[in-house]
């Protein structure tokens, strides 16, 4: 798993990391940075390295422990902190693990990582993903949302209560008074 793990990570990061466990008894990942040639801690890597270092772990513990017929791999904006080349290092990696018949599902919000995914797979010489648009699907469109779609519609002020009492302050702001036989409705 080690063995396979440090070939994804190196991958990845275009050969500027190696993967190593800690010496003593944490066994935890480190990443060696080939430049400047100094060991880092996950906390201490940057949001995306971490998150392919953790990724390369996991892929390569897939790929050592499958069983006879290879389950999915779900992957949720996983590739979201990383650059284009190492994006692409990674879809290339993801198309490598398919070609034992393993489904990888990707989801992803972002029209632009599909198409990084799919230039990067076709490149490499594996087939283009079969990409389903849930927009589409729930009959909502494809299209991204305006910015309108986002909006609010303002908030109404509350007045203050200054100088009222708590009966005037209940009439200006429209509380009903209390009805005890009302019930709670």
């Amino acid at each position: 798993v080690l063995q396979n793990a440090r070939k994804l990570f190196a991958k990845f990061t275009h050969q500027n990391y190696d993967l190593e466990v800690a010496r003593g008894g944490e066994g935890s990942f480190m990443a060696r940075n080939s430049r400047r040639a100094v060991s880092l801690t996950p906390a201490q890597l940057s949001t995306g390295t971490r998150a392919q270092l953790l990724l390369a772990a996991r892929l390569a513990f897939v790929e050592t422990n499958q069983a006879e017929s290879p389950l999915p791999i779900f992957m949720d904006e996983a590739l979201d902190h990383s650059d284009a080349g190492r994006f692409s290092a990674i879809a290339t990696s993801l198309g490598e693990v398919t070609q034992d018949g393993r489904q990888i599902i990707y989801l992803t919000n972002d029209a632009a990582e599909a198409v990084l995914m799919e230039r990067a797979l076709v490149a490499d010489g594996h087939p283009a993903p079969h990409r389903i648009g849930l927009g589409e699907v729930r009959g909502i469109g494809a299209g991204p949302m305006a910015a309108a779609d986002l909006e609010l519609a303002p908030i109404a002020s509350v007045p203050s209560p200054q100088n009222l009492s708590a009966a005037e302050y209940g009439d200006l702001i429209q509380v009903p008074a209390l009805d005890l036989k009302r019930g709670t409705a």
